[in-house]
């Protein structure tokens, strides 16, 4: 059982403590419209069930460049035609138009309940609950067969092993859930969580634990400019608030960013703007006790983590009877691809739906809080990864349509390959560089748009 379900039969009918001091001052209350001036609604894909999965949890999206595709992984049950059924992690591969490619499978994980899953170039990480702690597993996105496969034993009680996150940061992997000093299930406004990094062959490296700031887990973690940002919540029944860290995870402070909201799994960075789904916690059986009917949403900041949008991703009200559950993101050039579940209440996880909804971005959009001169400009961002292995995304923004060329060229200064070389219009723009036929070593990527020229550094280990 999650430590998200636990809580909620722990909480539901006790009094619960709302208040919580930060120190620094709160951005704009995220709205609740359906409506956006950045994000555009273009459609909703129902993952589960159909006549192979009868359910979907933990719904995480993935993009494979050597098939350019996305493929959707999930804890689910399979329905067998002949033999008997199974409970497992299961995979869907879809178009980047959310159209279904015909090709889905279980994947042998060793595990059940909880659940996450990261794709990193053609390798998929699988993470489940495991009695010592974790069974990581990893397979070839290609193939589907099993590459890896460990356990990890972690300092139970104190380290969770349930409703785990899981990122890909500056080259090594960050595997973490809740922790507490006495064991058990934190408290609902205390809390904090405990980090494992690995290498990408699942070579352990290093263990933190954040104490810095009460928190509680269903977070993310992203690395840009040096810095990790990690986004979480104050607890069940709190707010949701990113904490700074230099390379060194020296602590730089935290900042609220939405009130009464929780387990901002989904996170992404454009080199303009911060994305992050949530669930907002606002209707409550009155005021003080634990959120019962929470929705999926999806806020843009800007790089200072001052809100720009916020859309409702799903609108449901107490009526509905149905509880919305674990959202994630996946940004891939100007579409932001949302994944969540969805129960019918009482709360039956047998009846669990997986979901996609896609949005387009719309730079040019007045946003909330901003005027039409939003400081959109030419830029050449830093790839991710960095250091990569064979592959590497290189983002950069045009603002007006531009002849194009986007070229790497090794420490000689000799051109190894060409990727762009065409008029583009005007936007956000995501390249992915494929360097299977290069050997190790440091390369540079240069972006030519018009008169805007600007070059940076990369890192191929092999």
């Amino acid at each position: 059982m999650s430590i998200f379900k636990k809580s909620i039969l722990r909480f539901m009918n006790a009094s619960l403590s709302t208040a919580f001091i930060f120190i620094f001052t709160h951005n704009a209350i995220a709205q609740l419209s359906t409506q956006s001036g950045l994000f555009q609604f273009v459609r909703t894909v129902q993952v589960t069930p159909d006549s192979t999965f009868s359910k979907a949890g933990f719904v995480r999206l993935g993009y494979v460049s050597a098939t350019n595709s996305i493929v959707a992984t999930f804890g689910t049950h399979f329905i067998h035609p002949t033999t008997t059924d199974s409970d497992g992690r299961g995979y869907k591969e879809y178009a980047l138009d959310m159209q279904p490619m015909g090709k889905s499978g279980m994947l042998n994980t060793g595990g059940i309940g909880d659940c996450n899953g990261l794709i990193v170039d053609s390798v998929y990480y699988d993470v489940n609950v495991d009695p010592c702690g974790w069974r990581i597993t990893t397979f070839n996105t290609l193939t589907w067969i099993k590459t890896r496969d460990i356990i990890f034993p972690l300092d139970t009680p104190r380290e969770g092993n349930g409703d785990m996150m899981i990122a890909f940061v500056n080259g090594f992997l960050d595997i973490s859930s809740g922790y507490t000093t006495h064991g058990g299930a934190p408290p609902p406004d205390s809390g904090w969580t405990h980090h494992q990094f690995f290498s990408p062959n699942l070579k352990f490296l290093d263990k933190r634990i954040l104490f810095d700031t009460p928190h509680i887990c269903g977070s993310s973690l992203i690395f840009v400019d040096s810095i990790f940002y990690f986004v979480s919540a104050t607890g069940y029944t709190g707010d949701v608030i990113v904490m700074k860290y230099d390379r060194d995870w020296k602590y730089l402070g935290a900042k609220k960013l939405i009130s009464q909201a929780h387990w901002s799994e989904g996170l992404a960075w454009d080199g303009l703007r911060f994305y992050v789904t949530y669930l907002n916690t606002s209707q409550r059986t009155e005021p003080g006790f634990f959120p019962y009917y929470p929705n999926v949403h999806l806020a843009a900041f800007d790089k200072d983590w001052n809100l720009i949008d916020d859309v409702a991703v799903t609108n449901y009200t107490p009526t509905d009877s149905m509880f919305t559950g674990r959202p994630s993101l996946l940004q891939l050039g100007n579409r932001l691809y949302v994944s969540y579940d969805a129960v019918p209440l009482p709360e039956d996880l047998t009846k669990i739906e997986g979901y996609v909804k896609v949005y387009e971005l719309h730079p040019s959009s007045t946003l909330i809080g901003q005027s039409q001169d939003f400081p959109i400009r030419f830029q050449l961002e830093q790839n991710y990864p960095n250091p990569f292995n064979p592959s590497t995304t290189i983002n950069f923004t045009l603002v007006k349509a531009s002849n194009v060329k986007l070229n790497i060229y090794n420490l000689l200064g000799q051109k190894v390959a060409a990727l762009v070389d065409e008029k583009m219009n005007a936007g956000l723009k995501s390249i992915v560089f494929d360097a299977k036929e290069l050997s190790s070593g440091v390369y540079f990527y240069r972006l030519e748009a018009g008169s805007f020229i600007s070059q940076k550094k990369m890192l191929l280990l092999k």
